[in-house]
């Protein structure tokens, strides 16, 4: 499983994507299986901004899942948040858990 930007276009395999939006990072866990991608973000603006969960569905075309960060704090930014989102993403699929929190 790789980490890599959102190239334009989901990849034919389970993966971690950034993607950037709006001078903001949301990371997904793609299963490709399944067309699901679990997203979030520092700021769980996927869960409160329904222009951003329009913009990300458009983009993505598949289903999607919002999970709840609650580990940034006000000196993060979203950059760092989604290195944490990352390594929460990959631990939960690697355990076979859905992460939603």
């Amino acid at each position: 499983m790789g980490i890599s930007p959102y190239p334009g276009a989901l990849p034919d395999h389970d993966s971690i994507i950034i993607i950037p939006l709006l001078f903001h990072l949301y990371v997904g866990l793609y299963c490709h299986k399944d067309r699901i991608a679990y997203i979030a973000d520092g700021g769980n603006r996927f869960k409160s901004r329904i222009d951003i969960t329009i913009n990300l569905k458009d983009m993505l075309k598949v289903s999607l899942i919002g999970c709840h960060f609650d580990q940034q704090n006000y000196i993060d930014h979203c950059s760092s948040s989604a290195v944490m989102i990352a390594l929460e993403f990959k631990k939960a699929y690697f355990s076979a858990t859905i992460p939603l929190r």
